[in-house]
């Protein structure tokens, strides 16, 4: 693992503790002010959400141009190079290569099309509780897959979720009613199970967060 690779990490979860300082942390005040007026639709998958503690927002937003890996109009494409950013995270996080099912990261995700008509994918982390060690993984394992393809830095941006309703509205607000299915599926939501056909182990990751702390103790001992 490249030293600059771990620094930029370091930094991202800096950042992240930072800003868990703030009551409000919210990608737009209209959500966090509970001043968006919300519809039947986009209550229900509020409903849902707030069954489970989701304290991690990631967005990925591909870059629309000069990249190898940019989002597209197309619902289907776009969809596909998303699932293969987040499936390079899952594999970084656990260090388990293929073996990744063994320890998942469980998220429900919303894959979302922009102003522009290209997609962005908000991943919602579902884990019951979190520490450094375990914040700091997955910092690194988005810092890794960032440097891997040369993006630029804010194309996977990392927050802490202090006011989950105002995010979980923020992420579903353009499910709506009238939506044009005729060519493709649509402002979507997906689970670990739906995205990839893998179960959560709530067990694996609740052990995995226990461990983190010392693995990476031991990791920055050796450095």
């Amino acid at each position: 693992m490249k030293i600059k690779t771990k620094n930029k990490a370091f930094k991202r979860l800096m950042k992240f503790i930072n800003l868990q300082e703030y009551v409000n942390v919210s990608p737009k005040a209209a959500f966090r002010n509970n001043l968006y007026k919300s519809n039947l639709i986009q209550n229900a998958w509020l409903g849902f959400l707030m069954k489970f503690s989701l304290p991690v927002l990631v967005t990925i937003k591909l870059p629309e141009w000069h990249s190898c890996h940019i989002t597209t109009k197309n619902y289907y494409k776009s969809l596909s190079l998303y699932r293969d950013i987040i499936l390079e995270i899952e594999r970084e996080f656990t260090g388990k290569g293929n073996h990744w099912r063994d320890v998942p990261l469980p998220f429900i995700g919303s894959f979302q099309k922009t102003r522009s008509g290209t997609w962005v994918f908000y991943l919602l982390i579902k884990v019951d509780s979190l520490n450094i060690g375990f914040l700091y993984k997955l910092c690194l394992a988005i810092q890794t897959v960032i440097d891997k393809h040369c993006f630029d830095e804010e194309v996977i941006d990392i927050r802490p979720v202090t006011q989950q309703e105002g995010i979980a509205l923020f992420v579903v607000k353009n499910q709506k009613y009238n939506e044009d299915l005729t060519h493709d599926e649509g402002n979507s939501l997906f689970t670990l199970e739906v995205l990839f056909h893998v179960k959560e182990k709530p067990n694996n990751i609740r052990n995995f967060i226990q461990d983190s702390i010392w693995s990476v103790v031991e990791e920055i001992l050796s450095d």
